[in-house]
């Protein structure tokens, strides 16, 4: 399984940690377990990590996702922060989906650094 999920105590945001080579379907997996962790911690936050991505879906693979939030359970209120990897076809990919999400009303934005995510998930700020 090339990704992961676990809970950030310190700063009280899920995380799914992305590594190696990422499929469509995998990524779709980390939607129901985003859920559940939203669900089991009671939290709206969470960090998706792509630092480590080596090969992942296309972008339109990337934008089918987006139509699986709301039969998930994926609120609206939830907000996503990712961090980008070095990978620039994956990370052109990953701006895309930022503003493919963000056109559907979902609090999403990029990132490159991993502290200023933490400090825009952990603030009030509920938009961009």
């Amino acid at each position: 399984m090339p990704w992961k999920t676990k809970f950030n105590d310190e700063h009280q945001v899920g995380e799914i940690i992305f590594s190696g080579r990422v499929t469509h379907a995998e990524i779709i997996e980390t939607i129901s377990a985003g859920v559940a962790l939203s669900h089991d911690q009671h939290r709206n936050r969470f960090l998706l990590r792509f630092e480590e991505v080596m090969h992942g879906p296309s972008p339109y693979e990337l934008i089918d996702q987006i139509e699986h939030f709301e039969t998930m359970g994926l609120s609206r209120n939830t907000k996503l922060a990712i961090l980008l990897p070095r990978n620039q076809a994956i990370r052109s990919g990953l701006l895309f989906y930022e503003t493919a999400c963000l056109n559907r009303g979902y609090i999403v934005k990029t990132f490159g650094d991993h502290a200023e995510a933490i400090a825009w998930l952990c603030g009030g700020d509920r938009k961009r």
